[in-house]
């Protein structure tokens, strides 16, 4: 990182994944099973479908320059709440479902950011692969950045699914409103995946792979996404040694209010 300013924040998505050439692993979620999984709809599901992107052009135009991150998806702006988007449902138990299909056509895997996430005490988000791949959740109301926002990480397609859950007894109603979709254009998952690191450090860098004497040090080196961009940071420790996740990136890997670690 050749910046001389560093961002160092505290309120990222924890944790997506470990060493720098280590895979995905998994953003922090509490378990459980989506509502399409134990009970029945009146409802149909509605998708919303996003305007066609061509990936191939995207590919061409996203040429990663020096000092910059590698662009691997683009940002489709959607700026709606669950109120207009979607259908929600009333189950004989009072409970509350929503759900929205979401599909971007060609897309190598999907994602969203909420512009707000509060949900109350019990409330649950969901999020599924076309055709039921892989859930991710249930994401609560602690997984919110202090602004309110929340961001998940990709999955894997070019169509998901969201369903929330809000019990019955909830004392108030969940304010879900989506700000954008972030389509993948260039394969951000495979890249991600376990393998050889697929570019060598550049050459202002050293390569701790190099050097056993970053054997310790490269153990808190971590790819992040963030807005659609693929970046590199580090997790640090604090004089409190209280396990407080800070992170350092470099400056032009942009705002991390939203990182996927």
């Amino acid at each position: 990182m050749t910046d001389r300013v560093l961002a160092v924040v505290s309120s990222v998505s924890v944790l997506l994944a470990s060493a720098l050439a280590a895979p995905a692993a998994a953003q922090m979620s509490f378990g459980g099973s989506p509502p399409s999984q134990w009970t029945s709809f009146q409802t149909p599901l509605q998708v919303v479908q996003l305007p066609s992107i061509n990936n191939q052009a995207q590919l061409a135009a996203s040429t990663q320059r020096p000092g910059q991150p590698l662009r691997y998806g683009v940002n489709v702006s959607v700026g709606i709440g669950a109120n207009e988007l979607g259908a929600w449902e009333v189950l004989p138990s009072g409970d509350l479902i929503w759900r929205c299909a979401i599909r971007s056509p060609g897309a190598k895997s999907l994602s969203v950011v909420f512009s707000s996430f509060i949900p109350p005490p019990g409330g649950e988000l969901y999020v599924r692969s076309n055709g039921d791949l892989r859930t991710l959740g249930a994401y609560i109301d602690i997984n919110a950045n202090v602004d309110g926002s929340f961001a998940f990480e990709p999955l894997l397609g070019d169509e998901l699914v969201l369903e929330y859950f809000e019990p019955a007894s909830a004392p108030f109603n969940a304010t879900l409103e989506l700000a954008t979709v972030i389509h993948d254009f260039r394969g951000v998952i495979e890249i991600l995946s376990p393998g050889p690191v697929p570019e060598a450090a550049g050459s202002c860098n050293t390569d701790v792979a190099c050097e056993t004497v970053f054997n310790n040090e490269e153990r808190a080196v971590v790819r992040l996404l963030s807005n659609g961009a693929l970046c590199t940071g580090a997790m640090l420790n604090n004089t409190a040694n209280d396990g407080r996740p800070y992170m350092m990136t470099a400056f032009h890997c942009g705002s991390m209010n939203n990182a996927i670690l």
